[in-house]
């Protein structure tokens, strides 16, 4: 098990993206060939009324790092070497495929029905760059079985923040079906970070009982319920806010990415729940990629959560 990286409780967001501040070892970082934020994980293609739309735990938990003025990194499939303008200031390593992973999601009283329309070929993490295997946090993000999850033991300075739903579904005949969560057990005392969704585990608490024994952090997100975080035989519910949902797409992402990265950077653990319940929350308010936030809204919702927190000591 690696230990836990881990850095003082004080995050700086500058305007310039270039530049990244914080308390810790080092009083400042400024951005250069390390990479603070790595997520690996298949972009996709998925099919809206309104058209074909970028997807993935990769697109909407790369651009959300992005948003928090992270030096990003990102491993991923495309259809070539570069990815579209939203990319733009990232470090890549792209599988040129002849097909995105596409999906077609449908809502039917809060429950979300996935559809597999085209595949693509999984990643191959053996000939990364350097600098990648060196990222501060990385974050595995699968889709669909997007790759080996043996393959998290070549990452090992690092903080290891996993997302394992596309490990815990297969395609069957063009339908997305959950699988048994037992062949990622190995992996999961490997990670400083676990979240999934309550539908990722099909909302079984012996499965939640199982999986916390082996976790050094896990946290069950349950849509507008908020989420529940589960360490060192504890259990920690974060309440969302009440908010007027337009599309939930990417909001297990958004929230996942935030907590990653501010408890990585030494925030308390509920008040990274908390500012990354907020931030989620306030994604599921628009459609699609404009659900990710912008650090204007990353910096308001620290500093109230911050303050928030401050009154409650005082």
């Amino acid at each position: 098990m690696n230990p836990p990286i881990r850095m003082t409780y004080h995050l700086k967001l500058k305007p310039t993206p270039t530049t990244i501040a914080c308390s810790s070892r080092k009083k400042s970082l400024i951005r250069s060939k390390t990479i603070d934020y790595l997520c690996i994980g298949h972009l996709t293609e998925d099919i809206t009324p309104e058209g074909i739309q970028l997807g993935g735990s990769a697109t909407y938990s790369t651009l959300t790092a992005k948003a928090f003025h992270m030096h990003c990194g990102l491993v991923t499939s495309y259809l070539s070497t570069e990815l579209p303008p939203l990319f733009s200031n990232i470090e890549t390593s792209i599988q040129t495929t002849n097909s995105m992973l596409q999906f077609e999601n449908r809502y039917e009283n809060n429950q979300r029905f996935q559809f597999v329309r085209q595949e693509t070929p999984p990643l191959q993490l053996t000939t990364l760059p350097k600098e990648f295997y060196q990222a501060q946090i990385t974050h595995f993000g699968p889709v669909l079985n997007d790759f080996d999850p043996a393959d998290i033991s070549s990452f090992k300075d690092t903080f290891i923040g996993i997302t394992p739903q596309g490990w815990l579904r297969e395609n069957v005949n063009g339908k997305v079906h959950k699988t048994s969560w037992e062949k990622i057990a190995p992996i999961l005392t490997s990670a400083d970070a676990v979240i999934l969704s309550q539908e990722d585990i099909e909302y079984n608490q012996q499965t939640i009982v199982s999986m916390r024994n082996l976790c050094r952090l896990l946290i069950v997100t349950e849509g507008y319920h908020g989420a529940k975080i589960y360490q060192d035989g504890n259990e920690y519910h974060l309440h969302a806010p009440e908010k007027k949902e337009v599309d939930p797409t990417g909001a297990g992402d958004i929230f996942s990415t935030a907590f990653f990265i501010l408890y990585q950077r030494g925030f308390p653990l509920l008040l990274a729940g908390k500012i990354a319940t907020e931030i989620a929350s306030l994604s599921v308010t628009r459609k699609g990629l404009e659900g990710i936030p912008t650090a204007e809204e990353i910096i308001k919702i620290i500093h109230l959560q911050k303050h928030n927190e401050s009154r409650k000591d005082g």
